[in-house]
C-alpha cells in the first residue's frame, strides 16, 4: 500500500474515533493521558469500524483499550500502540479538533 493509500485509511479511521462521545480525557506537555469513552454496544460497534479499518486484531485492541480503567470505559489512547503512522505524519489529539493526521518534520522538533 503506498503512503497515499495510507492517509486515506488512517484518515477514514480518525474519522471514526471522532465520532465518538468523549466522556473525559487529559493533555499534558507530553502527550495524551487519556481518553476515555463508554464501554457500550454503540462504541464497541465503531471500534469494529476502526478495527477494521485499519486491520488490528479486534481482541487484542480492545483489550488495551480496557485494562487499565474500569469496565464501563474504553480508552482509547491505545490507537498510537495499534496504528501505524505514514512516514512524514503524525496523528494528534486535541480536545476541539479530536484526532487529527498532520504533516511533521522530524527536524523540527
Amino acid at each position: 500500500m503506498n503512503k497515499r493509500q495510507q492517509k486515506k485509511r488512517l484518515k477514514k479511521a480518525l474519522d471514526v474515533l471522532n465520532d465518538f462521545e468523549i466522556f473525559d480525557s487529559d493533555i499534558d506537555g507530553d502527550g495524551v493521558i487519556y481518553i476515555l469513552v463508554d464501554n457500550n454496544k454503540t462504541n464497541q460497534t465503531k471500534l469494529d469500524r476502526f478495527c477494521g479499518l485499519m486491520q488490528i486484531n479486534k481482541r487484542i485492541f480492545i483489550k488495551d483499550c480496557t485494562d487499565d480503567v474500569d469496565e464501563e470505559y474504553i480508552d482509547l489512547v491505545s490507537i498510537w500502540f495499534h496504528c501505524p503512522e505514514p512516514k512524514g505524519y503524525a496523528i494528534y489529539y486535541g480536545y476541539k479538533s479530536g484526532f487529527v493526521l498532520k504533516a511533521w518534520n522530524e527536524e523540527d522538533n
